[in-house]
């Protein structure tokens, strides 16, 4: 006795094949982890060189296709100005607090160190990780503690005096989210925290 067997409809085989598509792995691209593997890569292998970077671009892409992460489309909306704005000003405190630190080295002058406590506008996790990772690529201030359900991180900042005081660090970490939000938020998201429309 021979079993029939039923041919499946055109609406299970689509049903099918789109399982089997589901199963593969899919390339969603974050900035914020691009940016931070990017950076991690450059440091650990300290080169500037274009062959390192275009490496370093291939590694991060690699580590988001092998290891993929919950999409979340439109978190991201990018203005164009306001990332060159971002971009520029970040290399200038890179290279100001740089020089900074050089100082405090040579000179090895009396400093006071500390941590401290800031509020920030977001607890979007795309955003403060952006935030942790540009401020604590910035010489003399290394974020020790996120706590994203208050908002909240503690920053130890080297040479707290000469840097301005702890309010002017409380000011310029506060100043960098906001262009970052200014960067890459959508305007909703911005209005709602209350970041102004204005360069900063």
């Amino acid at each position: 006795m021979t079993e029939s067997r039923t041919r499946p409809t055109p609406a299970q085989l689509r049903a099918h094949r789109q399982a089997l598509a589901n199963r593969r792995p899919r390339l969603h691209l974050a900035l914020d982890l691009t940016i931070w593997l990017l950076f991690v890569w450059m440091a650990a292998f300290g080169s500037l060189e274009p062959l390192a970077l275009i490496g370093a671009l291939l590694a991060a892409v690699a580590v988001q296709w092998l290891f993929p992460l919950p999409n979340r489309a439109g978190i991201y909306q990018v203005h164009l100005l306001s990332l060159v704005w971002l971009i520029l000003r970040f290399i200038w405190d890179m290279a100001r607090a740089g020089l900074h630190v050089v100082w405090l080295i040579i000179a090895n002058p009396p400093r006071h160190d500390a941590i401290l406590r800031i509020q920030v506008r977001t607890s979007v996790p795309e955003y403060l990780a952006l935030l942790v990772a540009m401020t604590t690529l910035v010489p003399g201030t290394v974020v020790v503690e996120v706590k994203a359900k208050e908002r909240v991180l503690y920053l130890h900042c080297l040479d707290v005096e000469g840097q301005g005081g702890l309010e002017a660090l409380r000011a310029n970490t506060l100043a960098q989210e906001a262009r970052i939000l200014r960067a890459v938020a959508p305007r909703e998201l911005q209005r709602e925290v209350g970041v102004s429309r204005g360069r900063g």
